[in-house]
């Protein structure tokens, strides 16, 4: 009996410390990404695929969008390019898309969209549950550890996913978020995220793929979208 009790100790203290070395390496790849909060790209180029349910495409738009800061601290979105099929349809796209955004602007939207799918935004910490999924893999040479995670607010789970964290220097590398509170109309949105430098000690977001579907009255829509952001700069 002694020696049961004594194997139970020891088993929840190395769990304890476990979880807890899982929490702080958690905790350093939110702060990776917080540090560069204030960084974003310069050049947005996206890929919209519709398809059928057998993933045959049905049609295709490419966007390209330049932002830019001005030397009144204000970003000016402008569309670049853009094509449906094959046909340019930049001016007809232009109107919806070229804006000019204050910094405060960009950041009251950011904060809606990383509660809807940022696991590594300070902002949905509180409600954050973490597991460790005890898998590991190479991602661009560098070995990593698979994280589950949840977010919760107001007893509703918001969205849940899988992350994989770089053993060494616990930098986010991939995510894949599954949004829970969704539309009643969408079946399904999973989101695809690529981290990587955006600057000399900066790490952020590089590559955003995303899969919806949904519908109604037996109508359903596929939709896959890919985005690519670079050439990052910072409003400081």
């Amino acid at each position: 009996m002694f020696f049961l009790r004594v194997l139970v100790l020891y088993v929840c203290v190395i769990g304890s410390a476990w979880a807890s070395d899982l929490q702080i390496r958690w905790d350093a790849a939110v702060v990776w990404i917080e540090n560069g909060r204030d960084w974003g790209p310069g050049l947005v180029e996206t890929h919209v695929r519709e398809v059928d349910k057998h993933g045959e495409q049905l049609s295709i738009e490419f966007l390209q969008v330049m932002r830019k800061k001005g030397a009144d601290g204000r970003a000016q979105m402008t569309l670049v390019r853009a094509s449906r099929d094959g046909e340019d349809v930049t001016a007809a796209r232009r109107e919806k898309i070229d804006r000019i955004q204050t910094r405060s602007e960009e950041k009251a939207a950011r904060a809606d969209k990383d509660k809807m799918g940022n696991p590594f935004a300070a902002v949905t910490q509180p409600g954050l549950s973490i597991e460790d999924l005890k898998q590991n893999k190479t991602i661009e040479g560098i070995p990593c550890l698979r994280v589950g995670f949840v977010y919760t607010e107001k007893n509703k789970k918001i969205f849940k996913g899988t992350a994989w964290i770089s053993v060494d220097g616990n930098k986010p590398m991939r995510a894949t978020v599954e949004l829970l509170d969704r539309p009643w109309m969408a079946k399904s949105v999973v989101t695809d995220l690529e981290y990587g430098a955006v600057n000399k000690g900066v790490w952020g977001v590089t590559v955003m793929k995303m899969k919806a579907h949904g519908g109604m009255m037996g109508m359903m829509r596929y939709m896959e979208t890919a985005m690519q952001l670079s050439e990052h700069w910072s409003w400081d």
